[in-house]
């Protein structure tokens, strides 16, 4: 495997694209395909490579982000590949296909993620799709609530082959605290439609119903946009020793994570923190509380640049 700085477009787009999102096995691929020669994308912040992928006749590219490649954040700990990961289980769990396939692999610079990369032939992003395809973009607005997506782009969504629309580049997602960023503003205080209410509902269900979120993890209703605060002094990591329940408390309930606990669960609780987890079940709880779209609290809320 080699990476080369230049990024050889043509030869990207031409493909061969032999499997899509839609393709059953295709998170199989990604997972166990070879990966080959690769390219840095030339619009990246952080060091992202295109890279070949081969798996018997099939063909393809990935998306491939080093962990090694992470720029410094001062809110964010390194590690941003997980969240990419941890995006596509939350998406699984909700049984929306919005992400493309994305797994934890090493390649040629270490530990990182890669997902399986998806040609936007028609150029399309939030932009050009806004009016044609509002239920997707709605569906999308309501997924980065739930990641506390930082970083939704205009270019970071888009069709794929089969008109479906993916969002990718999720890095910046699951922060304990409030970071949501995007340029979806267009639902703002409209009621979430009761058919993703019900996905919501059924992802409690399974992420929340043993949890118990503590206080710094539950965002009020207006708080789901607010413009980033400062990292706040660690909570200490031996809280004080609980008093013992009387003797009439009820058993205690059991783990989260039992032989029946479906794999994205069990994968998404591997991706991220407990406390992330924690927040990840109260902005579950608080859109289901008030099923409305929040509004943007300043410019703060919009990412720069928007494309």
């Amino acid at each position: 495997m080699t990476l080369y700085q230049d990024f050889d477009q043509e030869q990207i787009a031409s493909g061969p694209h032999d499997v899509t999102p839609a393709d059953q096995g295709a998170e199989d691929f990604v997972r166990t395909a070879d990966i080959g020669d690769g390219w840095l994308h030339p619009r990246s912040s952080n060091y992202t490579f295109v890279v070949e992928l081969t798996d018997g006749p099939r063909h393809g590219f990935g998306v491939y982000k080093p962990e090694r490649g992470e720029a410094p954040l001062w809110d964010f700990p390194s590690g941003l590949y997980r969240r990419e990961c941890a995006a596509f289980e939350l998406a699984k769990l909700l049984g929306w296909a919005l992400v493309p396939p994305t797994v934890e692999r090493e390649g040629e610079a270490g530990i990182g993620s890669l997902q399986l990369f998806v040609s936007s032939g028609d150029d399309s992003n939030f932009f050009t799709l806004k009016e044609s395809h509002r239920d997707q973009l709605f569906r999308m607005a309501v997924f980065d609530m739930l990641a506390n997506n930082a970083d939704r782009k205009g270019g970071h969504c888009f069709l794929g082959p089969a008109g479906e629309l993916l969002g990718v580049d999720h890095g910046l997602t699951f922060h304990i605290q409030n970071k949501l960023r995007t340029v979806i503003w267009d639902f703002a205080g409209s009621q979430i439609p009761d058919t993703l209410l019900t996905d919501v509902e059924a992802l409690q269900t399974t992420l929340c119903s043993d949890s118990e979120p503590t206080a710094l993890a539950q965002p009020t209703a207006s708080s789901l946009s607010t413009q980033p605060k400062p990292a706040t002094r660690p909570i200490a990591s031996h809280p004080p020793t609980a008093p013992p329940p009387p003797a009439s408390a009820p058993p205690t309930p059991p783990s989260p994570l039992t032989p029946s606990t479906p794999p994205a669960l069990t994968a998404l609780t591997a991706l991220i923190s407990p406390r992330e987890l924690e927040a990840l079940c109260s902005r579950v709880e608080t859109i289901l509380a008030d099923p409305t779209m929040p509004h943007p609290y300043s410019r703060h809320d919009i990412p720069y640049p928007p494309l």
